[in-house]
């Protein structure tokens, strides 16, 4: 394994590394064999402290997928406009932001040990796009109003604002 997170795209445990977590907690890529495919599924490889349990597992059915997803986590992530992140102490609180969002057909990004079966899901609520998984909220909103005005509805210890 290397030892410095990698910039480029590069080739390490039977894959074709795309991306690295910015923690270096997992590694996404296209396993060597199926690179001859028009839209290659994407996979990922987690960081785990016992070795022996790292595999690649399946993330996205296509590079295409992949690529959106990143997209829209890049964007809750960017240091512009209404971002926020936050941490639901109540899962009522969690369940109510839930239930008033459009799920949108993104693959949901890894949380916990890396597991795509968390629940974790993206949610368009008015002008604002969610990720939810059991705990925590990560939001970017269209404009300083919208990301005010989801802060007042959904009233936590906002991390980031």
């Amino acid at each position: 394994m290397l030892s410095v997170v990698q910039r480029q795209i590069y080739v390490d445990e039977g894959a074709l590394i795309l991306r690295p977590e910015n923690q270096s907690a997992c590694r996404w890529g296209i396993l060597l064999e199926h690179l001859d495919r028009d839209d290659p599924p994407v996979v990922v490889l987690g960081d785990l402290a016992d070795k022996s349990l790292e595999k690649w597992e399946p993330w996205t059915e296509t590079f295409s997928a992949a690529v959106v997803q990143w997209l829209v986590y890049e964007s809750c992530m960017r240091p512009a406009v209404g971002d926020l992140a936050t941490e639901f102490e109540r899962p009522e609180d969690l369940a109510e932001v839930a239930a008033h969002g459009r799920s949108l057909d993104i693959a949901p990004f890894p949380t916990g040990h890396l597991s795509t079966q968390t629940g974790a899901r993206w949610l368009m609520v008015d002008d604002v796009i969610v990720l939810v998984d059991e705990t925590t909220i990560l939001m970017s909103a269209r404009t300083h109003e919208a990301a005010d005005e989801f802060r007042r509805r959904y009233q936590a210890d906002w991390l980031i604002e």
